[in-house]
């Protein structure tokens, strides 16, 4: 499994809704669509800035990464949404030893 950092913008409706009900912004919506897809959600934080709600998750592949990119979209609740592959401290290591030749990776 791979692990993704998902940025997104919610629309100014998404907002409007939260302050009525702001148990909406706990995320039971993308745990549920996280888990149907064969991964799992490790955080959901408010940020300040360019986006306004920051992922960690877990997914099995780009495609399900896709997926859930899309899921977002089609639910008319984000206006952008960034997905960025993660890679551990192994995983770029081994990157960098293959980047030099290392005949050991």
């Amino acid at each position: 499994m791979a692990f993704y950092l998902i940025q997104a913008k919610p629309t100014v409706d998404f907002w409007s809704h939260t302050l009525s009900s702001p148990d909406v912004i706990r995320g039971q919506w993308l745990n549920i669509v996280v888990e149907r897809l064969g991964g799992k959600v490790h955080g959901l934080w408010a940020s300040f800035g360019e986006y306004d709600m920051i992922v960690i998750c877990e997914l099995p592949d780009h495609v399900s990464a896709a997926a859930l990119s899309l899921a977002y979209y089609t639910a008319g609740t984000m206006v952008s949404v960034k997905t960025t592959p993660l890679l551990s401290v192994d995983e770029a290591v081994a990157a960098l030893r293959k980047a030099s030749g290392d005949a050991s990776t």
